[in-house]
């Protein structure tokens, strides 16, 4: 995204000044969506991670999750 960014800001026109405007947008969501990311990854540390992978590897915990997904997928298909 830079580089188109210097390209719309090295021409001086309406257009690309508007084209500008939207990378910028468009970049400012990207960092607001990547610091949320990153919460999310600071709240559960390394530790508590492997707690939820081991939790979430069983067996029956999986079988749980793939029929609550099979069931969405046919709702949606129907």
């Amino acid at each position: 995204m830079q580089k188109s960014h210097n390209k719309l800001d090295s021409v001086d026109t309406e257009k690309y000044s508007n084209g500008t405007k939207v990378i910028r947008k468009e970049q400012i969501d990207l960092c607001l969506e990547v610091t949320e990311l990153q919460k999310q990854i600071d709240k559960n540390p390394f530790k508590k991670s492997v707690e939820i992978m081991q939790k979430n590897s069983n067996e029956e915990m999986l079988s749980k999750k793939y029929d609550r997904l099979f069931n969405k997928k046919t709702k949606e298909v129907k």
